[in-house]
């Protein structure tokens, strides 16, 4: 599948908007279903949203939102941590419009070229029970390590 370019721009105060609408697009659906009204769903939204961006400042601090983009418009966003010891995928979200593009595969392929050229290994946690999102980064040659609260720890290591 071809993919229109894309573009990659670090995350800035402005896009706080297209990133809350993200989160909401993944978590409150999943809120959703639980019965809960709207407006109960907006408010669980932003408690979770503040509170995964506050473990995400506390675990990895020099972690880096960039936006993805594609013909100008915002269509996901990028988590990642470097250090000299390994790239760190900590978040990869795609807009529900947007998904199966080939846009997370892009990014995978940006990063497992980072890994190769830089020589350190790429992990990441993945939610246990998202197969589809294991199959997509056990087919960029991610292992799984480890399991930590319902999350697999994988890696990846550098191509010689």
């Amino acid at each position: 599948m071809a993919v229109a370019i894309l573009r990659f721009r670090a995350g800035a105060d402005g896009d706080a908007p297209f990133i809350r609408e993200l989160f909401a697009q993944t978590r409150g659906a999943e809120f959703a279903l639980a019965g809960l009204s709207p407006d109960a769903v907006d408010q669980l939204v932003d408690l979770q949203l503040r509170a995964q961006s506050a473990q995400v400042a506390a675990e990895h601090p020099d972690a880096r939102t960039t936006v993805i983009e594609k013909a100008g418009t915002p269509v996901g966003a990028v988590v990642v941590d470097r250090s000299s010891t390994g790239i760190h995928l900590v978040d990869l979200t795609i807009a529900a419009g947007h998904r199966r593009e080939g846009i997370g595969s892009a990014v995978l392929r940006e990063l497992a070229a980072e890994s190769d050229e830089s020589e350190l290994p790429l992990t990441l946690h993945v939610w246990a029970n998202n197969q589809a999102a294991i199959g997509l980064y056990k087919s960029f040659g991610f292992e799984t390590v480890g399991e930590r609260s319902g999350y697999d720890a994988m890696r990846r290591e550098p191509s010689a």
